[in-house]
């Protein structure tokens, strides 16, 4: 049983050793494969292809463990786990997949199974000869709960067109929630995957996001793909992931809603030399109502994070984000956190934002409000000292709540004088918005207004200038 306790320490939560009694070993021995019945230690089956063997194991454990040894092991077809067991790999057996066939490696149709210790192996290359993917967790009509994926390595799954599961599209993915509940998918590393590295993807997307619930994304590593985490479902858990070097997005929320993602570390996401080259975001967020906190997104090829299309009422706070705009893009001039294309009433708060990395400059705002964006954006509490090479701060779009940001005056406060025989005084405000509200209280008897305001200054007027000099306190505000 695993059991998830915080803070998530791999040594403990990752059981290396195997299991002294197994229902049956798979092993690979002169081009064949032999299942060894652990209970007698006799040989009771014996097959040239892998797939089989290892089915024939599956099929005939009703519970326990099927222990597959080292080595390399072919596969025409895909593995079926369609009970309650658990699926171990010694010293991380390679599972290959056969150029130009179409497969889930291994298909999970039952609550409660273990996937731990097994290596998958894809032809790597982009083909329009066949779906291949690494560990599909559910299907159309089999929900599945219960499930733990956890210290694997899948690598080298291609880019493939076509029809999976009835929905036509590009396809190739690490790990894929389809449909179920309290699912757990920790600790395994991906390499050149080239479209989604662990995918929340229930096949009925348009119409029934609750497929693939509740899960758990924890302390996985990746390197070289297309997008790191895909999620389309709601109420799951991100924590501690880390991937570097992806074509679109570390990670994206794309309609998922209700999401907490924690902690994880995003770099060169959305690079040019990584596979597809299209541009995007470390994180980017299209649902509503997600919390993403403490996470760390460095050098994205565009933004860093990114709130966008019709998204609200999201939580971005105490994130590092540094040297976004990675390609040097002098016309969009990206921000290291923006908002647009209608997302509103999201927060963005005590978040850290920087440019300046070692060597070179990236060409980018700290925070960017663009004009696409919607009303009621709340920032605040934000570091942008420092934040971007074009400003720290752009806000375009009206109705928007921005204070008490360090690096970006919001509110100002101080002391005019009025000099004697003088009706008024220019102050210069020293703010980055234009004030919307501006208090002013004199210190002597007399009779005081405002006038004038703009982006740099305000007037404060009196109606009979004073015989001596009058000093007026004023604080002004966004």
């Amino acid at each position: 049983m695993y059991v998830l306790i915080q803070p998530v320490n791999r040594k403990e939560f990752v059981e290396r050793t195997f299991p002294n009694t197994y229902n049956y070993m798979v092993y690979q021995k002169d081009n064949k494969y032999y299942v060894k019945d652990g209970n007698t230690g006799n040989i009771v089956y014996v097959d040239t292809d892998a797939a089989n063997a290892i089915q024939y194991a599956i099929d005939n454990s009703s519970s326990g463990t099927v222990l597959i040894k080292s080595g390399l092991y072919l596969l025409t077809k895909g593995i079926i786990i369609n009970k309650t067991i658990e699926l171990v790999g010694e010293g991380y057996p390679t599972l290959k997949i056969q150029p130009n066939v179409s497969m889930d490696a291994i298909s999970v149709w039952a609550n409660n199974v273990v996937v731990r210790g097994i290596r998958i192996d894809g032809s790597g290359s982009e083909s329009t000869e066949g779906i291949q993917n690494g560990i599909a967790v559910g299907d159309i009509d089999k929900s599945v709960s219960g499930v733990v994926i956890i210290d694997n390595i899948i690598e080298n799954i291609r880019y493939s067109s076509g029809t999976y599961k009835g929905i036509s599209g590009s396809y190739g993915f690490g790990v894929a929630l389809i449909r179920g509940s309290f699912n757990v998918v920790a600790f395994n590393r991906f390499r050149n995957v080239m479209h989604w590295d662990i995918l929340l993807h229930p096949i009925d997307f348009n119409t029934n996001k609750e497929m693939a619930m509740y899960n758990t994304i924890m302390g996985n590593v990746g390197y070289n793909g297309l997008e790191g985490i895909t999620v389309l479902t709601h109420n799951n858990t991100i924590v501690g992931n880390t991937f570097t070097n992806y074509g679109r997005y570390g990670i994206i929320l794309e309609g998922g809603n209700r999401n907490m993602v924690l902690g994880n570390v995003l770099a060169f996401c959305g690079s040019s030399n990584s596979h597809d080259g299209k541009g995007g975001n470390g994180i980017r967020i299209m649902g509503n109502e997600n919390v993403v906190v403490n996470n760390i997104v460095v050098v994205s090829y565009e933004s860093g994070i990114a709130i966008t299309n019709g998204a609200t009422r999201n939580i971005v706070e105490g994130n590092f984000v540094a040297n976004s705009n990675y390609k040097g893009d002098t016309n969009r001039k990206w921000g290291n956190i923006e908002v647009l294309d209608s997302a509103t009433d999201n927060i963005i708060r005590n978040n850290k934002v920087y440019v300046g990395y070692t060597g070179y400059t990236r060409l980018n705002y700290g925070i960017r409000i663009l004009s696409t964006a919607g009303a009621g954006n709340v920032v605040e509490y934000n570091d942008v000292r420092n934040g971007g090479y074009y400003g720290n701060m752009l806000i375009e779009a009206p109705n928007q709540i921005v204070r008490r940001n360090l690096g970006y005056a919001t509110e100002a406060s101080g002391v005019a004088t009025i000099s004697a025989g003088s009706t008024r005084v220019t102050v210069l405000h020293g703010m980055d918005m234009t004030p919307s509200k501006v208090l002013a209280t004199p210190l002597g008897n007399a009779k005081i207004w405002i006038e004038n305001i703009t982006d740099t200054s305000f007037d404060i007027v009196t109606d009979t200038a004073p015989t001596a000099d009058l000093q007026v306190a004023w604080y002004a505000e966004v």
